[in-house]
């Protein structure tokens, strides 16, 4: 929870005290987005990622929903909404599933509707 409310208040330079030096975050289905692909640094995770929803949307939000706990990992899913510059509105379902090693997330497999965000982003 402490990772959304950084990224909720823009506090991108927080986000990396809870992730493992050698954080893997994943988005598999993410091709023709600027994050696709998988991340491991996280301090790079935060420039490449993060800071770039910022440049691409006027307002953007990632509302997590239920969370479920299965041993060392945390099912999530959530919606994300946003109004993207070029005025393109995106309001989808998200799923992540978080990986931890102590308190800290050493791996992120996230899923998002790749056709909603191209849409908003006007790149059909």
């Amino acid at each position: 929870r402490k990772i959304y409310e950084a990224l909720e208040r823009r506090e991108f330079e927080a986000i990396p005290s809870y992730l493992d030096r050698w954080v893997e975050w994943h988005f598999p289905d993410a091709d023709g987005l600027w994050f696709a692909g998988t991340h491991n640094d996280p301090r790079l995770f935060v420039e490449t990622v993060l800071r770039p929803l910022d440049e691409h949307f006027q307002q953007f939000e990632m509302k997590p929903g239920r969370m479920t706990r299965v041993g060392d990992r945390v099912i999530l899913a959530g919606r994300v909404r946003g109004r993207a510059r070029g005025g393109g509105r995106l309001s989808a379902a998200y799923a992540q599933v978080w990986y931890f090693q102590g308190a800290k997330v050493c791996r992120v497999d996230e899923f998002h509707d790749r056709a909603a965000w191209l849409s908003a982003l006007g790149r059909e």
